[in-house]
């Protein structure tokens, strides 16, 4: 090294463009000396123009090193071009708006070269710099980027999100004060339509989880809760975010669609209708389904409001869970969807068709039967914590009572076909009839009672 470091800068060029030395030696000379450094490192930005294997300029923009980016642009390097896996989308992507800031003062294009983009005046989410600084939702690099002209139209794949507007992105990701920025200093409506979908930014912003603090934001700014496609508070239940269609009750949105919109599935319907009890990872948001059933029902919503010929309780019944037929019951649902003298009317006519000759005590039967439903809706709520009945519904207590029939048949059915399809699928056969949780305690109670007729008879 000693002799080495005698040598003359002439002489250690000449050393250093031969082929002995790789760029990563050049680098290791340059850092051991201040000679060395001031002899190699302006050749390092030489070589490095032309070596596809290493970038500085790549480097500096990942780093946040602005000085290394001054070095290499004083020396001729290429700053490239907006696209994926460029300067500008590491910058972009870690969120470094310093060095977005510098690469666009000096020419990089924020939606890369026009010449490239799919459509005219859209943004293509592989060119867009706006998108790369979404993908890590860096609110700061956005603003930055939409202040400097970035295209807010953007195409996210071929033929799927065509026109869709940056703005319901941001919505979507809950990027409060790049919407609240966007809204304000250009003065683009809180309303603004997707071209594709026809749905607003509160439309995106109810969909996601955690978007409580947007969705305020956007009403603050004027967010229209009724629109003329579905009720806002109607998709936060569909996508089951309780918590937004809750912030959205608070908000004072209405309960029930008009008769302009496209899509009129009212939110008491649509809550009623969320799947059973046993589905998968159901057991995480039932509870504030209730909850929120019954704060639909506390606002006045409709109990009885039909969509497409059903009812909210009609919804529970062939759909939701034995907990929502509980509340609408309760709440008075139950007058359109049961017939209490109908149905005994027919049970009485299908007994005389089947047992002609047979004496049949229907009061007793009667009091047996309730007996044994109250015993097993007890069971089922001791034992899988779900609740059927209770003794305060007073007169519409049969309703209750016919509702949980209905649901621990439902239930049953849905379970032997997901046991037997699963089996079937490993093993090529299916099993005989497998009974769902609650028609096995069901099962339990009846059995219990049985044995206990047959020990009381002489």
């Amino acid at each position: 090294m000693a002799a080495l470091a005698i040598l003359a800068k002439e002489l250690l060029l000449t050393v250093a463009e031969t082929t002995i030395l790789e760029q990563h030696d050049l680098w290791a000379l340059a850092v051991v000396s201040r000679r060395f450094h001031h002899v190699f490192d302006p050749l390092l930005y030489t070589l490095n123009k032309d070596d596809r294997r290493s970038d500085a300029v790549h480097w500096a923009a990942y780093r946040g090193r602005i000085d290394i980016l001054e070095k290499a642009h004083s020396h001729g390097l290429d700053l490239g071009l907006s696209g994926v896996y460029s300067r500008m989308y590491w910058a972009c992507r870690s969120g470094n708006t310093a060095i977005v800031q510098w690469l666009l003062d000096h020419g990089v294009p924020v939606d890369g070269p026009r010449e490239k983009r799919r459509l005219e005046n859209v943004a293509d989410s592989m060119l867009s710099a706006l998108c790369f600084a979404l993908m890590g939702k860096h609110q700061a690099t956005m603003i930055l980027l939409i202040s400097r002209g970035a295209c807010l139209r953007v195409l996210t794949r071929v033929g799927v999100g065509m026109g869709r507007h940056f703005l319901h992105l941001a919505a979507k990701e809950g990027l409060d004060a790049v919407v609240e920025y966007r809204i304000t200093t250009t003065g683009i409506p809180a309303n603004l339509q997707c071209e594709s979908t026809r749905g607003t930014p509160l439309h995106f912003a109810v969909m996601e989880e955690g978007t409580e603090k947007i969705i305020r934001t956007l009403l603050s700014l004027g967010a229209d809760m009724v629109t003329s496609q579905e009720l806002p508070l109607t998709v936060a239940i569909r996508y089951r975010r309780f918590e937004n269609a809750t912030t959205l009750l608070e908000a004072g949105s209405p309960v029930s669609p008009t008769s302009a919109q496209v899509h009129g599935l009212p939110p008491m319907n649509a809550c009623a209708r969320l799947g059973g009890h046993y589905s998968a990872g159901s057991e995480d948001w039932v509870g504030e389904k209730d909850k929120l059933l019954r704060k639909l029902i506390a606002v006045g919503a409709d109990v009885e409001a039909s969509y497409q010929g059903v009812t909210p309780l009609g919804e529970a019944v062939a759909r939701g869970t034995a907990s929502a037929v509980y509340e609408l019951v309760r709440a008075g649902g139950a007058s359109s969807v049961f017939d209490f003298e109908a149905d005994l009317e027919r049970l009485e006519k299908l007994l005389d068709d089947v047992l002609p000759d047979t004496q049949i005590d229907y009061v007793n039967l009667t009091r047996t039967c309730n007996r044994l439903l109250a015993n097993i809706g007890v069971k089922i709520e001791s034992r899988l914590k779900i609740k059927h009945s209770d003794t305060s519904c007073g007169k519409n207590g049969y309703l209750m009572r016919l509702a949980m029939v209905e649901v621990l048949l439902r239930e049953n059915a849905q379970h032997a076909s997901s046991k037997n399809q699963t089996k079937s699928t490993v093993s090529g056969k299916q099993d005989g009839p497998q009974l769902g949780p609650q028609m096995e305690v069901a099962a339990e109670v009846l059995e219990r009672y049985l044995l206990s007729v047959k020990t009381a008879s002489p």
